[in-house]
């Protein structure tokens, strides 16, 4: 599925023509799995069910295991990983009360193994 290149945080990317950046296959995926993470809940008015919002749980007490169910679950429902592959959610504890995160999944298009890492 072919998409605007938008990383989170940041403007739609312009190609070298100046035309607007269709993101690669992969880099498509990982934009949009953590655009999905990143937006807060009811944040679309017209999609309320999309976004996990993890920003909102900064600073919030938060288990290790309602952040991995919230991930795994926003995981599923992105259409670009391949659901009949395993994902890999990994997270660490940084002592602070805080965790980083690594998403480990196959691109459903080019059945490669692709990382989303989150700090």
């Amino acid at each position: 599925m072919s998409c605007l290149s938008h990383e989170w945080g940041g403007d739609l990317e312009l190609d070298a023509s100046g035309g607007l950046k269709i993101a690669s296959n992969h880099d498509g995926v990982r934009q949009r799995l953590l655009r999905r993470l990143m937006t807060p809940q009811n944040g679309y008015i017209w999609q309320p069910d999309y976004g996990a919002g993890l920003p909102k749980r900064v600073g919030a007490v938060t288990t290790q295991e309602e952040l991995y169910a919230i991930v795994r679950s926003q995981c599923a429902l992105e259409t670009g990983i391949d659901q009949t592959q395993p994902v890999t959610v990994t997270l660490n504890d940084n002592g602070n009360g805080g965790y980083s995160c690594l998403i480990a999944y196959t691109d459903a298009q080019t059945n490669s193994v692709r990382a989303l890492a989150l700090a």
